[in-house]
């Protein structure tokens, strides 16, 4: 099996930093999206998304929604 593909749609850079060290560490290639805007064009290959509620672009329940009604990821 590949190495798992993993979407981080955070703001904060604390949160995502250590994010996306523990995952790469545990061999996933991580895509990071800091605002949730243009999240659609990134969503394509990923295994799961970790999406924040509170973003700078929308929120992560609309992104949610919005994902799911397109593609069928897991969304965390």
């Amino acid at each position: 099996m590949s190495n798992p593909q993993i979407l981080i749609v955070e703001d904060d850079e604390s949160i995502l930093k250590h994010l996306k060290n523990i995952l790469e560490d545990s061999g996933a290639v991580v895509t990071v999206n800091r605002t949730g805007e243009n999240v659609m064009e990134e969503v394509a290959g990923q295994h799961i998304i970790l999406m924040d509620i509170m973003l700078p672009y929308d929120d992560g329940v609309s992104l949610s929604h919005m994902v799911k009604g397109s593609v069928d990821i897991p969304i965390i």
